[in-house]
Parts: C-alpha cells; sequence; structure tokens
C-alpha cells in the first residue's frame, strides 16, 4: 500500500508544448518523429531561450496540480538545455520548487544533459560526451545541492552503451546516483 502516488519519472516542463509528439507516436516511431523535428530537441531552443522565472511559473503550476492530486515524491530531470548554462539553469529551477514546495512534496533533482545531442553537436557526438562528463557534470556537482541522480538515454540513435558508461563513470566520480534510459526501444546493450 502506497500512501500517495509516486512519480519517478518526469523532465523539467519545457515551454513549448510537445503534444504534438504524442500523438505522432501511434503513426511512427520516436526516432522518425525526431528526425522531422519533434522530440526532445524541438524543446531545447525554447528552454535555452526562457528565463529562470519563466520555467519557474510554468513548472510551479504543474508542481501545484502534481500535489492536488495526491503526488508525495516526484523526480524532476534536466534534460532540455543541452549546454552548460541551460543545463544549471534547469536545475536551478527545480532546486527552487524543491525548497520552496518541501513541506508539501519530495522532489528528487535528476541531471540529464545526455538527453539527446544538440543540433550544434550533431556532427561531434563524442565531443558532446566529452562536453557532459568535463564541463557539465563536474559544473553540476560544484553548486550544491542541483541534482541527486545523473541520467542517459541510451538507447540506437542517441547515447550507446559505451558513452553511457562513460558519462555513469564520471558522474559516479562526482558522488551521484546513476539512472538509465534504456533498452526502451530495442536492444541498445545497457543492460
Amino acid at each position: 500500500m502506497t500512501p500517495a502516488f509516486v512519480d519517478p519519472h518526469t523532465h523539467l516542463f519545457p515551454s513549448k508544448d510537445r503534444a504534438a509528439d504524442f500523438s505522432l507516436r501511434s503513426e511512427m516511431s520516436y526516432q522518425e518523429i525526431a528526425n522531422k523535428g519533434g522530440g526532445i530537441n524541438s524543446s531545447v531552443e525554447a528552454c535555452r531561450a526562457a528565463t529562470f522565472e519563466e520555467l519557474y511559473s510554468l513548472n510551479e503550476q504543474l508542481v501545484r496540480r502534481f500535489i492536488a492530486q495526491g503526488t508525495l515524491t516526484l523526480e524532476i530531470k534536466s534534460g532540455y538545455g543541452l549546454d552548460v548554462d541551460s543545463e544549471i539553469k534547469l536545475l536551478r529551477v527545480i532546486k527552487a520548487l524543491r525548497e520552496n514546495y518541501k513541506r508539501f512534496i519530495e522532489i528528487v533533482p535528476t541531471f540529464m544533459g545526455a538527453h539527446d545531442f544538440p543540433k550544434e553537436f550533431a556532427a561531434d557526438r563524442e565531443g558532446y560526451v566529452d562536453l557532459v562528463v568535463n564541463k557539465m557534470i563536474p559544473a553540476v556537482a560544484k553548486e550544491k545541492g542541483l541534482a541527486e541522480f545523473c541520467d542517459v538515454f541510451c538507447e540506437s540513435g542517441w547515447f550507446s552503451a559505451e558513452q553511457a558508461e562513460k558519462i555513469l563513470r564520471a558522474a559516479r566520480q562526482h558522488k551521484f546516483k546513476l539512472r538509465i534510459h534504456a533498452d526502451e526501444f530495442q536492444d541498445s546493450k545497457a543492460a
């Protein structure tokens, strides 16, 4: 018996509605949606452009809705910034929500800079992995309380098992707990 709902997988809600992506899932694969300009990267520009205050306001309304519907534990992941400054901004929004609503809900912050490869790294995926490992993870770790977990999207077309392992090993060195999105669409060798 659970006294309340636990949502172990949400992302910081982007300022761009992706309902059309959800509708397309019955017609095409997630990879096909991404290739047509939808998916994760369709939210990145909107999150990068949004201010802290705009993201906080939007997400505060949604956190209140979670509380009203009986959720008492909510994991919130970053992953729509995909550069150092934007990921830090998203995690700061999560941290502020966590602090301001700690009497009502437990918010578990997760860094997910390895959610997708941003457009500017489309031709240099290893360069992006290096950015996550050498810049993002240390920057997140440096600012106390930004993230408890590090997550990687390990799927064919996204991060390989080898890339995910490299990122997660770096995260573990910085004392993050580990999570992985894996084998959702096919065997990515992550298990």
